[in-house]
């Protein structure tokens, strides 16, 4: 989806469908409560900049990182612990 401005002589592609689907179900919105009520009403999408925080990517790469390790040690341990157990029953 597009957006041309006129004015500027501007063009932009950034609206996902996501986003065109609430653009478009707000200004249904608007429509109707400025019919009904005479009153307008202003509404738009506010997009906040990323704020990057160090802690919690790391939490979460430390937390992969366990998820990756753990059955991995356990495939390592299996074969000694099976081996044991079979020299105990011998």
């Amino acid at each position: 989806m597009g957006i041309v401005s006129s004015k500027k002589n501007i063009s932009t592609g950034v609206i996902t469908a996501m986003t065109g689907q609430v653009e478009a179900a707000s200004i249904v919105n608007k429509a109707y409560i400025k019919q009904l009520f005479n009153t307008t009403v202003i509404t738009g999408m506010n997009f906040y900049p990323y704020e990057f925080d160090l802690n919690y990517i790391m939490g979460k790469l430390s937390n992969e990182e366990a998820a990756v390790m753990l059955p991995f040690c356990l495939c390592l341990g299996m074969p000694v612990f099976m081996y044991t157990i079979v020299l105990e029953k011998e």
